[in-house]
């Protein structure tokens, strides 16, 4: 999992830990981590480290010295990553969507009923959830964390949705069966 800035820096995750590299490729620095990494995000200061614990780490981007952590007791993640709007970050646990301040790991809200699926939209400050019985989608307010609407589908849903001027994209399964 790769995320990059606009100074053309990239932060990277593996099993280990994860890793910043300037735009030329150079090394800035590694950071392990006790738990494999789920997904990675960069915002201004910040390098932030979901793993599949669930944990969810703020890292400070110069050095690489972690700055806050959250960790969950049971509940599970489903690899997702970490998703950024503005000075917000939020994570998928268990069932529910925790978003927090950057700068000081505060929680800010929850967001109950979802999977590990999320979509962001930037300029609207929206979050797109699949929540429900993977058969619902929600936008979510990233000021508040509360459904700006819901809607249900007669097929489950999978992958995080997409989005572009047209409307928003979901992957969707009508006849699931199980493959051996």
């Amino acid at each position: 999992h790769l995320a990059a800035n606009e100074e053309g820096e990239v932060a990277a995750v593996n099993p280990n830990g994860c890793r910043l590299y300037s735009a030329d490729g150079k090394e800035l620095w590694k950071a392990d981590t006790p738990f494999q990494p789920s997904g990675v995000a960069l915002s201004g200061g910040a390098v932030l480290v979901g793993t599949a614990k669930p944990r969810l780490w703020a890292l400070d981007r110069k050095s690489g010295e972690k700055k806050w952590d959250q960790t969950w007791d049971g509940g599970a993640n489903g690899w997702a990553r970490p998703r950024v709007i503005g000075d917000l970050v939020a994570f998928p646990v268990g069932s529910n969507l925790e978003a927090f301040d950057i700068a000081s790991g505060e929680k800010k809200w929850t967001f109950e009923g979802v999977g590990s699926a999320v979509g962001v939209d930037p300029e609207k400050g929206q979050f797109f959830v699949i929540s429900g019985e993977r058969n619902a989608l929600s936008c979510v307010d990233a000021s508040n964390g509360k459904a700006v609407w819901t809607t249900q589908s007669d097929i489950v849903l999978v992958g995080p949705p997409s989005f572009d001027s047209d409307g928003v994209y979901l992957f969707g399964v009508v006849d699931a069966k199980e493959v051996k």
